[in-house]
C-alpha cells in the first residue's frame, strides 16, 4: 500500500505538564509585548476602550487560557501517563480494558504472571498463570475477559514450540494454543531469511493476528499470520508488507477499521483494515522518540496506549495521523 510518513512531537513529562505549542504560545506572547512597545499598547487601550490595567488583565487571562487548554492543542501530540510499577521491568504486551485499567506482561525468562496496574502506575494484581511457561512472551491481546498471551518470542529463529497462552479471567487455568509456522522448513533458517520472530499480536474476528518482527536486510518484509482460536487450528500466512522497521507491538481499534503497528521510534497505522483484501491496505507512519516500545494498545478507535521497557505509560491520539 502507499506508504505515508510525518513526525510527531513529544510533549514530554507527566499529565500535568504543558506542551511545546503552549510554552511557543506563551514565549511568542512575550515577544509581542516587547516588539510592540508602549506606544503600541497605549493604541491597543484606545482601540479596545480600555485602560492599560484591564488590557493588561485579559493579556494574561488570554495567555492562562491558552496554557490551560494545552491537553487539546495540536502539540500535545503524546503524553506520559505514569511510570510503570517496580515489578514490571521489561513490559512487551499491553492490554487496556479502561483509561484506569491496565494489563501487561514481562518479557522473555520473566514469571508466568499477569499485572495490572492503574494509570498512577500502582499495582492492583499480580496474577499467575497456571500451567503456563514464559519461554518469551513478546504480545498479550484479549476478547472481553480472555486474554491471549503470545510465547511468540524467536529471536535466533528456531523454536518449534511457539503458541499462545489463553486465560479467562474468571477461571485459574490457562490453555495452549500451539503453532508453527506453515512457510518455515529449516530451525533456523539461512539467516537471509531471519523472519519467523514476532512481537505484536491482536484479536480479531475470532482469530488472532500478529505480524512478523524480521531481520532481513535487503528490502525487509514483515509477514501478517491468522490462526482461528478454536482447538488444533493451524497458523497461515495472509500475506506481507513493505515496512522497513521491526515490529515490536500491534493491535486492532474497537471498530476493526484500523490496525497499528510500533516500531522504536514508529508508529504504523494500516487501513482500512480487511485481511480478506489486504492490498488495499494504506500504510501511513509517524515518528515518536526512540526507546525500547514493545507494546501498543487501542482504547476505542481514537486514542493509543503504549509502553516502553524504560518503564513508562504513555498516551497518542490517532487524530496525529491526520
Amino acid at each position: 500500500g502507499k506508504l505515508v510518513s510525518s513526525s510527531l512531537t513529544y510533549a514530554g513529562g507527566s499529565t500535568g505538564n504543558q506542551s511545546n505549542f503552549t510554552q511557543g504560545s506563551v514565549h511568542l506572547c512575550l515577544e509581542k509585548v516587547k516588539f510592540t512597545g508602549l506606544s503600541h499598547f497605549r493604541q491597543m487601550c484606545r482601540f479596545f476602550g480600555l485602560n492599560r490595567k484591564q488590557l493588561l488583565y485579559f493579556s494574561l487571562l488570554a495567555v492562562a487560557v491558552i496554557y490551560l487548554r494545552a491537553d487539546q492543542t495540536p502539540g500535545k501530540q503524546l503524553e506520559r501517563i505514569c511510570p510503570l510499577p517496580g515489578e514490571l521491568t521489561e513490559s512487551s504486551g499491553l492490554v487496556v480494558q479502561d483509561n484506569n485499567t491496565f494489563w501487561s506482561i514481562n518479557d522473555s525468562g520473566g514469571e508466568a504472571v499477569l499485572y495490572q496496574f492503574d494509570s498512577t502506575g500502582r499495582l492492583t494484581t499480580k496474577r499467575l498463570v497456571i500451567g503456563a511457561s514464559n519461554t518469551d512472551w513478546e504480545s498479550l491481546t484479549n476478547q472481553g475477559d480472555t486474554l491471549y498471551i503470545g510465547d511468540i518470542g524467536n529471536n535466533l529463529n528456531s523454536r518449534t514450540n511457539l503458541c499462545f497462552w489463553a486465560l479467562d479471567l474468571n477461571d485459574r487455568g490457562a490453555d495452549q494454543l500451539p503453532f508453527a509456522y506453515p512457510d518455515q522448513q529449516h530451525f533456523p533458517p539461512p539467516r537471509n531469511n531471519w523472519n519467523f520472530d514476532a512481537e505484536g499480536s491482536f484479536y480479531h474476528d475470532s482469530a488472532l493476528y500478529w505480524f512478523s518482527k524480521t531481520r532481513v536486510k535487503a528490502r525487509p518484509r514483515t509477514k501478517l499470520y491468522r490462526m482461528r482460536t478454536q482447538p488444533k487450528a493451524k497458523a497461515e500466512l495472509i500475506d506481507s508488507f513493505r515496512i522497513d522497521h521491526m515490529i515490536t507491538g500491534a493491535d486492532i481499534s474497537t471498530d476493526g477499521k484500523t490496525v497499528v503497528l510500533m516500531g522504536y521510534g514508529k508508529v504504523f497505522r494500516l487501513h482500512p483494515f480487511d485481511p480478506d483484501h489486504p492490498s488495499k491496505l494504506e500504510i501511513e507512519s509517524i515518528s515518536i522518540p526512540k526507546s525500547q516500545t514493545e507494546s501498543i494498545a487501542f482504547l476505542g478507535s481514537d486514542q493509543c496506549y503504549f509502553t516502553d521497557e524504560q518503564g513508562s505509560l504513555y498516551r497518542m491520539s490517532m487524530k496525529r495521523f491526520e
